[in-house]
């Protein structure tokens, strides 16, 4: 069974999962997916760039999530990760509404470090009204509040992840430190 381009580039994009890595020459968020997967990250930026510059790109909202991702967990300055969460948040670039919900939360982490309260708030409570049943945007906006010293509020929410997901260890074991 022949595995198209297109077949193999939905693998990667749906699960940044190693897939059908081959002799493929890879460039553009392709290649930042097979960095990712072969724990290659230092030019994960350069190829998600690559593909951003690219006007043909149906990958920019992707490419602009892995971006911010790693421009956060590389220590970018505020401004240089909200140059890739802000086109997904502000939807000038089409992006899936697991897209959209990941860059809320992320722009709600990003602000975690500045305890920007009113910014964290605005980030989750959007993340939440995309996503309602997904656990996650209830945790992750819990460990912000916690990082932010509004504890009660902190608790309301990893409340309403464990109910949206009972069975998830990481939203119960949250609850219990709490």
């Amino acid at each position: 069974m022949r595995i198209s381009y297109a077949e193999k580039l939905y693998f990667w994009t749906v699960g940044f999962s190693r897939v059908f890595i081959d002799t493929f020459i890879y460039r553009g968020f392709t290649a930042a997916i097979v960095d990712l997967n072969r724990h290659k990250y230092l030019k994960i930026i350069e190829h998600c760039t690559d593909e951003l510059s690219r006007a043909d790109s149906k990958l920019k909202a992707e490419a602009h999530l892995l971006r911010g991702t790693f421009r956060y967990l590389w220590g970018y300055s505020e401004s240089d990760v909200l140059e890739d969460l802000d086109p997904i948040t502000t939807c000038s670039v089409p992006a899936s509404l697991e897209i959209q919900t990941s860059a809320w939360i992320k722009r709600g982490e990003l602000f975690t470090l500045t305890k920007d309260i009113p910014e964290i708030r605005k980030s989750y409570e959007q993340a939440q009204s995309l996503s309602p049943d997904n656990p996650d945007t209830y945790s992750s906006y819990s460990n912000s509040l916690m990082e932010a010293d509004q504890l009660m509020e902190a608790y309301i929410q990893i409340c309403k992840a464990v109910e949206k997901s009972p069975d998830n260890p990481y939203a119960r074991k949250s609850l219990h430190s709490h």
